[in-house]
C-alpha cells in the first residue's frame, strides 16, 4: 500500500570545498515519491561530508527549526545519487503519517503550541518545587525561628548558594550558555562537547570544594565579621556553627557546575520537566533531616541545647539534597545519550569548540557572579545587625518564590527562540519578542506588589508564625518583605535583557554593568547602613536601586546593539498596566479592612 505522508522534511546537500546547508521544505508524497513546496527555512547544519536527506521523526528533538525541538536525525547517505534533486527522492520517512500539519500556517501553530505547552510543564514543575521550597523554609522557621542556627546557616551557605544559584541553577549562565551552544550544533558534535566540559567542570569543581573545607573558618571571618563584633557567646556560637556548615556543605559545590551543565543538556533536547523539579529534592532532603532532628530531641528540637545538633543535621540535608539532584539529573542525561564523563583530556585552550564555548560561558558566569555577590556584600553588612541575616533570607524567600516560578515558566522556553533569532535578519523578530517578554514580566509581577503591599504582614503570619517564630520576627520580615518586592518587576526585565545579550553571544556588557552593580550596592549599603542608619531595610533598598539602574542601563545597550528599540510603543501599555496595578492596591486594601472588620465584629459578639 502506497505511503500517504505529509509534513516537513529537511534536505541535506554539500558541494566539494563548501559547507553543507539544508532546507527545510513541505512535502507530500503521494506513494513511494515526495514532492516538495514550499521552502520555509535554510540553515548550515555542522554536518560533515554529507549529502543526502533526513527525516523529521517523532519524538522530536530540540532547537534546530523555529524552536520547534526538531533536530535533523537519520541521515541517508546519497553518494551515487549526487545529481537528487529537492523536488524528487526516494522516500525513507516511515512514521510520519499525522505527526505534521500540511497547512502553511503549521510552523507558527506549533510554534506557539509547543511553546504554551513548555511554559506550562515548567511553571507546574517550578510551582511543586517552589511550595516544596516554601515548606522547607517554614519548618525552619518553625524550629530554629531568627535565631543563631538559621544566622549560622545563611552564612555558611553563601558559597554553596552562590555556586547552586550560579553555576547549577535553571536560567543560571551556564545553563543558558550550553542550551544555546547545543541548538546550534549537531547532535552528535554536541554530546562530544557536553562530554568534554564536564569533565573540566567537574575537576574545577572538585579542587574548589577542597579549598573551601581547607579555608573554612577564614572565609566565615571574611564574610560575616559583625559575628566578632557581637558580645556574650551568641557570636562565638554562630561563628561555630558557620564553619562546621559550610565544611559538610562542600558538595554543594562540588555538584554546581555538572547541574548547570546537565539542565542545559536536558533543556536542548525538550525536557523541561526533570530541572524544573530539581530542586525539590534538596527541599525534600532538609525536610527530612529537620524530621530527624524532632524525632531525635522531641521536645527540645527548637531548644538552645540542641541547636548545634540541628546545625549539623541541616547543613548534612542541603548537601544530601544537591547530591541526589545530581544523581536523578546524571541518569536522565545518560538515557538521552549524553556521557557524564570523557576518558580523554581535551585541553580548553586548544580545543576550537571549547575555546568558543568558555568564551560566552567565563563572561556570562562572572557577570552573573557579580549580581550574586550583591548578596553577599548585604549579608556582610547585616552581621552587624542582630538577625538581620534570618530576616533577610526569610523575605528573600517569599519575594522570590513567585518570582522564580514566573522567572522560569516565561524565560526557560524563550532561550531556545532567543537563541535562533540572533542573526541581524532576524532582529525585527526578536524586538518584538522582547517587548512581549517585557509586558509579560510586568503582567505578572505588578498584581504581585499590589496584594503584598497590603497583605506583607498576614502573609508572613500564615507562612511562618508558629513555635519559635515569633510576632517579633514577623514584623521584620514583613517590613523586608514589601521592599523587596517593589523591585520585582525590574528584577525580572533585567534577567530577560541578560538573556538577550546571551542569545546574542555577547557575555562583555552583562558583566560590565554587573561590576558597575556590585560596586554601587556597595557604595549604597554603606551609605544606607553607616551612615543613614536604616537597618536591614537599607540593605534590600539598596538591592532594588542598583536593580532598577542596571536594568535601565542593559535596555540603552540592547536598544544601540540590535539597532534601536522603539520605546514609544511601550509606553501606553506600561501606564496602564500601572494604573491597574494601582486599583488593585486600592480595591485589595479595602477588601482587607472589610474583611477585618467583619471577623472582628463576629468575633466579639
Amino acid at each position: 500500500m502506497p505511503l500517504q505522508l505529509e509534513g516537513l522534511m529537511a534536505y541535506i546537500s554539500a558541494k566539494p570545498g563548501k559547507l553543507p546547508s539544508a532546507t527545510i521544505m513541505k512535502f507530500h508524497s503521494p506513494g513511494r515519491q515526495i514532492r516538495c513546496s514550499n521552502y520555509l527555512h535554510t540553515f548550515k547544519p555542522n554536518v560533515k561530508n554529507c549529502v543526502g536527506f533526513c527525516s523529521l521523526k517523532a519524538p522530536p528533538l530540540s532547537g534546530i527549526y523555529k524552536g520547534n525541538a526538531i533536530h535533523l536525525i537519520d541521515i541517508h547517505r546519497a553518494k551515487d545519487r549526487p545529481e537528487a534533486s529537492v523536488s524528487s527522492f526516494s522516500c525513507a520517512a516511515t512514521g510520519l503519517n499525522g505527526l505534521f500539519s500540511s497547512s502553511s500556517d503549521y510552523a507558527s501553530d506549533s510554534h506557539h503550541g509547543r511553546l504554551l505547552k513548555n511554559a506550562g510543564m515548567v511553571g507546574l514543575a517550578t510551582t511543586a518545587s517552589k511550595i516544596l521550597g516554601l515548606l522547607r523554609e517554614t519548618v525552619l522557621a518553625a524550629t530554629f525561628g531568627i535565631g543563631p542556627v538559621i544566622a549560622a546557616f545563611n552564612y555558611a551557605s553563601i558559597l554553596p548558594s552562590f555556586f547552586i544559584s550560579l553555576l547549577g541553577g535553571m536560567n543560571g549562565p551556564l545553563h543558558t550558555t550550553i542550551t544555546a551552544a547545543l541548538s546550534k550544533r549537531s547532535n552528535v558534535d554536541g554530546k562530544q562537547l557536553i562530554e568534554k566540559i564536564n569533565s573540566i567542570v567537574f575537576l574545577a569543581s572538585a579542587v574548589l570544594s577542597i579549598a573551601i573545607f581547607i579555608f573554612a573558618d577564614t572565609i566565615i571571618h571574611l564574610s560575616a565579621p559583625g559575628l566578632w563584633a557581637l558580645g556574650g557567646n551568641q557570636g562565638e556560637l554562630i561563628r561555630r556553627m558557620a564553619t562546621v556548615q559550610l565544611k559538610i556543605m562542600t558538595p554543594c559545590i562540588l555538584f554546581a557546575g555538572p547541574l548547570g551543565i546537565g539542565f542545559g543538556c536536558l533543556n536542548s533536547i525538550g525536557i523541561y520537566h526533570i530541572p524544573s523539579l530539581s530542586p525539590a529534592l534538596s527541599s525534600v532532603a532538609i525536610i527530612f533531616s529537620m524530621a530527624v532532628h524532632f524525632l531525635r530531641c522531641k521536645s527540645d528540637a527548637c531548644a538552645p541545647q540542641t541547636s548545634f545538633a540541628g546545625a549539623i543535621l541541616l547543613a548534612s540535608g542541603a548537601s544530601v539534597g544537591a547530591s541526589v539532584q545530581w544523581l536523578v539529573q546524571a541518569n536522565s542525561q545518560r538515557e538521552a545519550g549524553f556521557s557524564i564523563f570523557s576518558t580523554v583530556w581535551t585541553n580548553p585552550f586548544i580545543d576550537t569548540d571549547m575555546r568558543e564555548l568558555f568564551a560566552v560561558i567565563l563572561p556570562a558566569i562572572i557577570g552573573s557572579g557579580m549580581l550574586q555577590i550583591a548578596t553577599f556584600t548585604d549579608l556582610y553588612f547585616a552581621s552587624f545587625i542582630p538577625s538581620a541575616a534570618a530576616s533577610i533570607s526569610y523575605a528573600n524567600l517569599l519575594a522570590m518564590a513567585p518570582l522564580g516560578i514566573l522567572s522560569s515558566s516565561i524565560l526557560l522556553p524563550l532561550l531556545p527562540i532567543l537563541s535562533e533569532l540572533s542573526k541581524p535578519s532576524l532582529w525585527p523578530r526578536l524586538k518584538e519578542r522582547l517587548k512581549q517578554g517585557v509586558l509579560l514580566c510586568m503582567v505578572v509581577t505588578l498584581p504581585l506588589i499590589a496584594i503584598i503591599l497590603i497583605l506583607a504582614k498576614p502573609i508572613v503570619e500564615v507562612v511562618f508564625q508558629r513555635l519559635a517564630f515569633n510576632a517579633h520576627a514577623t514584623s521584620s520580615v514583613s517590613s523586608l518583605l514589601v521592599c523587596y518586592i517593589l523591585g520585582s518587576p525590574f528584577y525580572l526585565v533585567r534577567d530577560l535583557l541578560i538573556r538577550v545579550f546571551y542569545a546574542l553571544d555577547d557575555g562583555k556588557s552583562p558583566f560590565q554593568i554587573s561590576v558597575a552593580a556590585i560596586i554601587m550596592n556597595a557604595f549604597l549599603d554603606w551609605l544606607f547602613i553607616s551612615k543613614m542608619g536604616f537597618g536591614a531595610e537599607g540593605l534590600v533598598i539598596a538591592t532594588s536601586l542598583v536593580t532598577v539602574a542596571s536594568m535601565a542601563i542593559l535596555m540603552c545597550l540592547l536598544s544601540k546593539k540590535i539597532g534601536g528599540l522603539d520605546f514609544k510603543e511601550w509606553i501606553t501599555p506600561c501606564l496602564w498596566l500601572t494604573a491597574f496595578c494601582a486599583c488593585s492596591t486600592i480595591i485589595t486594601a479595602l477588601v482587607h479592612m472589610g474583611l477585618r472588620a467583619l471577623f472582628s465584629y463576629k468575633l466579639s459578639a
